[in-house]
């Protein structure tokens, strides 16, 4: 049985969008993006980050995650705007 991939070029929702915007602004200050920080600047609870951490991992646009933390958006990949 193959694993399930998910859509490569997945469409940019604005909670998306949301997330990549604070992975860059916070790892852009400090290196990485600690899960607790991107909960609390998006005022949402720190499952929910790491539910959207690991769909951003699985489709490439965070160069890398772990448990806790996430680097900047992908050279090449999709770039927050702002």
């Amino acid at each position: 049985m193959q694993p399930t991939l998910r859509d490569p070029n997945p469409p940019l929702t604005r909670s998306v969008e949301d997330y990549l915007k604070a992975i860059y602004h916070l790892s852009s200050q400090g290196g990485f993006a600690a899960t607790s920080d991107i909960a609390a600047m998006l005022e949402v609870a720190p499952p929910s980050v790491s539910g959207m951490v690991k769909r951003l991992s699985e489709t490439g646009l965070t160069s890398t995650c772990h448990t806790a933390a996430c680097s900047s958006p992908r050279r090449g990949g999709a770039r927050p705007s702002g």
